[in-house]
């Protein structure tokens, strides 16, 4: 019995070098190929939310500012509104969001699509079916919905903008993110999700540092 013995431990001390004893190396955790498509697949989609999260904020802070002025305001010459009213319709409805741009009016042709602001303030969209070049530029207009004309020309200085992109349903958030509940949905929860994933973020970082260090040790 003695002999076995002395012969294992000589064989161990042959295969280590010289006072040295070598043990099976304990076999280490590798994570599979599939485990990190997963996770990578998930920090992309992650990712995208947060990109799309942020753009939802930033539009519709955009757009209820856009609600709340007189038009005046513009951002890099273009304008949101939101439609409530179907005279436009069936090129769009109520509840859509439209965008449009400064534009010289002179540049105006017929079937144009513009924004004014009437004498009594309200702001209306309709559609160019006449030009009027006599002692200043004016414009006939009238709702695709409508029958009749809109009874006064509509002058150059009163054109806000040409319609350049309408969404339809969009414009519907416009009045719903100036309620309790809107603002509680639509701004206050996407960005607590932000803060939530950023967070996440942090924690596993700090984690997997915290790992690294122990293993360095």
């Amino acid at each position: 019995m003695d002999n076995v013995v002395d012969k294992v431990a000589i064989d161990l001390v042959d295969k280590g070098g010289e006072g040295d004893l070598i043990f099976p190396t304990e076999k280490r955790y590798k994570p599979s190929k599939k485990r990190g498509t997963v996770r990578a697949i998930g920090n992309v989609l992650s990712w995208l939310l947060i990109v799309f999260l942020m753009l939802l904020l930033l539009t519709l802070l955009l757009v209820f500012m856009q609600s709340r002025s007189d038009g005046s305001h513009t951002l890099l010459g273009y304008q949101i509104y939101a439609v409530r009213s179907n005279s436009m319709s069936p090129a769009f409805d109520t509840g859509s969001l439209i965008v449009t741009e400064q534009i010289d009016t002179g540049q105006i042709e017929l079937g144009d699509i513009i924004t004014y602001k009437q004498n009594s303030g309200a702001t209306v969209t309709h559609r160019v079916i006449d030009i009027i070049d006599d002692q200043g530029r004016s414009f006939l207009t009238r709702g695709d919905a409508n029958i009749m004309t809109d009874l006064a020309p509509v002058a150059a200085e009163a054109v806000l903008g040409r319609v350049v992109v309408f969404i339809p349903y969009l414009g519907h958030l416009i009045g719903f993110a100036g309620t309790k509940a809107g603002i509680a949905l639509l701004l206050i929860v996407p960005g607590l999700a932000i803060l939530l994933h950023q967070t996440r973020s942090l924690v596993s970082y700090l984690k997997k540092k915290k790992q690294s260090s122990q293993q360095a040790v």
